[in-house]
Order: structure tokens, then C-alpha cells, then sequence
């Protein structure tokens, strides 16, 4: 499903579940939002901060850019 093709609850659900697994995954970083394309693959996140134990590089998390909130 293309994301123009979405409701805004489908489109909030989708970025609850991927937060959740996100925050889930890496516990460390406080991912608090995601950016789409349009065939709903993330292509940004953004995180409250960058945590100091060096596992993620500021900027850069799992190789897709990051903003800080």
C-alpha cells in the first residue's frame, strides 16, 4: 500500500508499531518519530538525543539520517 493511499490512523498506527520495535530494539535510543517515502519504507527517524555509550553515530542510525526533537 502506498502511503498517499493511507488514512491518517493507518499512517499513526504504522508509526506507533515502528517506533515501539525501533525503541524496542535498541533501547538506548529514544527514537520519537519516523519520516516515510511513499511506498512506506522509513527514511528518517527522529530521537530526543544521541546517547553517549558511541553504539550509533550522531546523525546516522542504521544507516538512515536522523534529527534530533
Amino acid at each position: 500500500m502506498k502511503l498517499s493511499e493511507m488514512s491518517q490512523d493507518e499512517i499513526k498506527a504504522m508509526e506507533k508499531r515502528d517506533i515501539d520495535r525501533i525503541n524496542k530494539k535498541f533501547p538506548d535510543v529514544d527514537i520519537v518519530d519516523v519520516a516515510y517515502d511513499e511506498n512506506c519504507k522509513i527514511v528518517a527517524y527522529g530521537h530526543r538525543e544521541v546517547p553517549p555509550s558511541g553504539k550509533i553515530t550522531p546523525g546516522i542510525f542504521d544507516n538512515i539520517p536522523c534529527w534530533g526533537i
